[in-house]
């Protein structure tokens, strides 16, 4: 029986074969219909013969690894399994065609398309490998070129293979990777490779899209191996004088034979790709800027600019209240990054920041204050940057893998330290150690020999939870933002955690505290502050001074950096003139909520569409302001400024709203300003999100907790102590919508790596069903079961239906988005007929780069 015909057969009840799309050495592709979520998909069968010789079981444990993969080029594994003794996965059907079909067509490529797929293809196979994922088979045939962008297919699917059959391989007559793009290691024979056997097969990628063979060819496999063990490959430029300088560096050092002498990632090839100067392979060159609409992935605090303040001492504690701020020497940096990702190095001479790519996937980047040339760090977003003493390696936390990372600065060579922490802080104690803040209030301390100890544990008897930043003082001690009541106060910590000394306090809004010299600067009501200090650094020796005030209407942000040479970074926040309130109709016109602007957060319909309740401030919590959308007048509901949630009940005549005082509490407060709030809820832990069902009786909320971070629970508002959770695992779940009906509760979760919307009923850990792969966030519920989502760009809708299980339709485009959002947490809403948004927009164009 042929094996189109076996495989139709045995999957007739979940997909529907159509025809044979080609094959390769393992496999064959058949072009096949998914009926469940009616979509085409691709079904890759391996050969039977291997199939047989590796065993089912096995190969699928290992190749499920791979499909935790989550990256804007990394084609996704939707399914895999085993039919009448066949062994097939199911990957997304991509229209367009290989880089191999391309290569075929044109031999070479123009430079900068070339430069464009490497770098694209680089960027996968650096997330991948952060993730412990080696490819092991780059070549033209799995890189597929779908609207313009490289994707790279199979990730992972010759490890399994390998890891499945052992030594069984060499029965079907098989070899792993493909001889004219295999590593010298990997051709050896090694069994052990690691990343930058991957780098070396890209590098020779990057060669044939240049000049248009691989780097070493021959009539037979043998002799292709002994060129890739014994030779080294022609320079592109003897072949076509036009590739840059830098680009063949970039290459070469790639084909370098030992692993030790190729690029230390996959993004240090990328960056070394962009370097067109004459120089040493170790050199780098500035990216170039340029226009583009709203970020693909919207950042929490956007900037105006950066500013570099020059000679910090001259302030000192000599010039008087009140002095100009012309003091200080204003230089702009580059628009459009910042964040949480903000370090200065202690000589002032470079900094990190959090950036966009061209593809909308957030890098930490490092650029230079004297000159020199900027370059990628990380793919992913990264918070709570440091430099050590010396400048030489900078510590930082992955928000995606929870993470705390090392990375020398030089060779760009990563160690992780941690894995699993919730944080809220990193400090250099010495070059051999790193502190770390988290979220349960602990202090931790990690050092480069992969020892660790509690410094300060979480809960202790004066209740300070440090969180926000931490920054080395003195003789060891450490300055951290810690809580009581609501407020910040600062602290000094030493005797290994043992000792807390009041510095300062209380403060609201505190953040981000930073000493240079005997000064602490710290963040208060959208100015900078500094405070002298003793010189054991363990008291406060005078009053607090502004160093910086606002702007205008753009406040000082939450983000501040200053090396111990006197240089400061600070970033320059959204003020609230620089958003305005949009409603975007299906069809995607876009018409103002109301006249004015202001730093709106988190609107929401009221349930007759007529008006819409948000948070408006420059702080991370606000009021409560509601906009008549008729009228396009507005009006303020309660004084209370540390709203970090709302909701209407089902009625539309009172509102629910999260308040932080301390510990998590819900109000409830008529919509129309009269009478005073009364609480239906308190929790130990700050609430964040707030849906409310149907017949309005029962909450439902997002809360942070200390040991499994961002958690869904609900419970009835006549009993609310009896808290049920129906999301509590190690993953983060936020962005939480109730459908109409209050059968289906949408949420937002990077348990596969990135964010992805899911589905779950209002039960006790009940099943969840995925709704997106490949990204997806922010969901919002319209009429019928519409569940709509953002994808980077754009929003997206399909239809929830079924009695059981759900059924999840196919999804369709709806609008681009006209907005800033911030990915997990909606910053727009949908109206109960789905037909209309609202929406947040940035006013003016943000610059993004080409990494």
């Amino acid at each position: 029986m042929a094996v189109l015909d076996r495989l139709s057969s045995a999957l007739s009840d979940r997909y529907r074969l159509e025809r044979e799309l080609g094959q390769g050495g393992m496999a064959t592709v058949y072009l096949a219909h998914d009926l469940k979520h009616d979509r085409d998909v691709a079904i890759k069968v391996l050969h039977p013969d291997l199939g047989a010789a590796l065993g089912g079981e096995r190969f699928l444990t290992e190749i499920r690894t791979t499909a935790r993969l989550q990256h804007p080029h990394i084609l996704p594994l939707l399914d895999s399994g085993e039919a009448d003794g066949l062994l097939y996965y199911v990957m997304p059907l991509v229209t367009g065609e290989t880089l191999r079909a391309r290569l075929e067509r044109e031999r070479q490529l123009p430079i900068a398309d070339a430069v464009r797929i490497a770098r694209e293809v680089a960027s996968a196979l650096d997330y991948a490998h952060r993730q412990n994922v080696i490819h092991r088979d780059i070549k033209p045939e799995n890189v597929l070129l779908h609207d313009g962008s490289a994707l790279v297919a199979d990730f992972g699917i010759a490890l399994a293979v390998q890891t499945a059959g052992g030594q069984r391989m060499t029965q079907t007559g098989l070899s792993l990777g493909t001889p004219q793009y295999m590593s010298p290691e990997q051709a050896m024979g090694e069994r052990t490779i690691d990343a930058r056997s991957d780098i070396y097969a890209l590098g020779a990628v990057t060669y044939e899209m240049l000049v248009g063979d691989p780097p070493f060819t021959g009539s037979t496999v043998q002799a292709i191996v002994a060129k890739v063990l014994n030779e080294r490959p022609t320079p592109p430029s003897t072949v076509r004088d036009t590739v840059p300088p830098g680009v063949e560096r970039a290459v070469l050092t790639a084909l370098a034979k030992l692993p030790a002498d190729r690029p230390a990632s996959a993004a240090v090839f990328a960056a070394l790709l962009e370097s067109t100067e004459a120089g040493t392979g170790a050199g780098y060159a500035p990216r170039a800027m340029a226009q583009a609409g709203p970020s693909r992935l919207s950042k929490a605090l956007t900037a105006v600019a950066f500013m570099a303040v020059a000679a910090l001492a001259a302030w000192g504690w000599l010039r008087p209240a009140g002095h100009a701020e012309g003091a200080f020497r204003m230089v702009p940096m580059p628009a459009g990054g910042g964040g949480s990702g903000m370090a200065i190095s202690p000589d002032g001479s470079m900094y990190t920041e959090s950036a966009t790519d061209s593809t909308g996937v957030v890098w930490l980047v490092l650029r230079s204050l004297v000159g020199g040339p900027t370059r990628p760090v990380h793919a992913g977003p990264v918070a709570f940057a440091a430099f050590s003493a010396d400048g030489r390696q900078l510590a930082y936390w992955d928000n995606s893998s929870q993470s705390l990372l090392v990375q020398d600065v030089v060779s760009g060579a990563v160690r992780t330290l941690a894995v699993g922490l919730q944080c809220r802080g990193v400090a250099w104690l010495s070059a051999d150690a790193v502190a770390v803040s988290t979220t349960d209030g602990a202090l931790k301390q990690y050092e480069m020999s992969g020892e660790s100890r509690v410094l300060r544990p979480a809960g202790s008897a004066d209740s300070l939870m440090l969180q926000w930043g931490l920054a080395p003082a003195g003789d060891g001690l450490l300055v951290a933002r810690a809580t009581r009541g609501g407020h910040g106060l600062l602290v000094a910590i030493g005797d290994g955690g043992r000792r807390v000394d009041s510095l300062y306090g209380p403060v609201i809004g505190l953040s981000r505290p930073t000493v240079v010299g005997d000064v602490l600067l710290f963040m208060e009501d959208g100015r900078l502050w500094g405070i002298p200090l003793a010189a054991n650094h363990r008291r406060a020796a005078g009053g607090r001074r502004e160093v910086l005030g606002r702007e205008g209407t753009s406040a000082v942000g939450a983000f501040v950096a200053a090396s111990q040479s006197g240089t400061l970074l600070v970033l320059r926040a959204t003020g609230t003139a620089d958003r305005q309130l949009i409603l975007v109709g299906r069809d995607g016109r876009v018409t103002p909520a109301a006249p004015q602007h202001a730093d709106y957060r988190r609107p929401r319909f009221a349930p007759d569409g007529k008006l819409v309740v948000s948070m408006r401030a420059a702080a991370v919590s606000g009021p409560l302001w509601i906009t008549d959308l008729a009228r396009g007048t507005g009006q303020w509901v309660g004084a209370d400024s540390l709203v970090f949630a709302q909701q209407w009940t089902p009625d539309g005549r009172l509102l629910v709203a999260a308040r932080r005082e301390g510990k998590g509490r819900v109000t409830r407060v008529a919509a129309d300003g009269g009478g005073s709030a009364t609480t239906v809820l308190e929790r130990p832990n700050s609430i964040f999100e707030l849906e409310l069902t149907p017949d309005g009786r029962t909450l439902v909320w997002r809360e942070d907790a200390p040991t499994t971070g961002r958690d869904i629970l609900m419970a009835s508002l006549d009993r609310p102590t009896e808290a049920v959770p129906v999301r509590v695992s190690p993953w983060d779940e936020r962005g939480i919508a109730l459908s109409r009906d209050g059968k289906w509760l949408a949420y937002t979760s990077n348990e596969s790596g990135g964010p992805e919307v899911y589905l779950c009923r209002l039960e006790a850990n009940g099943p969840r069903w995925a709704v997106t792969q490949g990204g997806g966030a922010e969901p919002r519920w319209g009429a019928g079961g519409e569940l709509f989502y953002r994808k980077q760009d754009s929003v997206f809708v399909l239809r929830v239906t079924g009695a059981g299980a759900p059924v999840i339709g196919k999804p369709a485009f709806v609008a681009q988005v006209p907005a800033v959002t911030a990915i997990y947490e909606p910053l727009w809403d949908v109206r109960r007929d789905g037909q209309q948004f609202v929406m947040v927009r940035q006013v003016g164009a943000e610059r993004r780069e080409q990494f």
